[in-house]
């Protein structure tokens, strides 16, 4: 199922915005999700790189993880076996909550999907082997 963003997000445009002397000017909009490995909620934060190189925080929003997805995601951290189609429906109820955080963040601050330049997140990890032969780390 694909991530579900209401409304669709459309191609991406560039709102105009005026800078400290009235000039148009394009925002820079983006947002960010993090969730951590205490695994209590995922963070969403909407930022403006207008006045780059300083990021102004435009607002913020946490939503706490379902418990039966948490317990979950600790299953598949503590290596449990998971199946690929564990893993896979796992990662997809992430996706769900990461969109639902966009969501409502947009509905705090008013504004629309189609001023965001990009989303970054980089998913929540499942292990972390930083060294030996093969180092890595597993994101979903």
């Amino acid at each position: 199922m694909p991530l579900i963003v209401d409304p669709p997000l459309p191609t991406p445009t560039h709102g105009p915005c005026a800078d400290v002397e009235g000039r148009q000017t394009m925002r820079e909009l983006y947002i960010g999700l993090m969730s951590g490995t205490s695994l209590d909620g995922v963070d969403a934060v909407l930022v403006s790189m207008d006045k780059a190189p300083v990021p102004q925080v435009l607002g913020a929003v946490q939503l706490a993880y379902p418990a039966a997805l948490k317990e979950a995601v600790l299953t598949a951290c503590r290596g449990g076996g998971a199946q690929f189609s564990t893993l896979g429906r796992i990662d997809i109820e992430l996706a769900r909550l990461y969109a639902s955080a966009v969501n409502q963040l947009l509905k705090l601050t008013g504004v629309s999907a189609a001023e965001v330049q990009a989303i970054g997140s980089h998913g929540q990890t499942i292990h972390h082997q930083p060294t030996g032969d093969t180092p890595f780390t597993w994101q979903l």
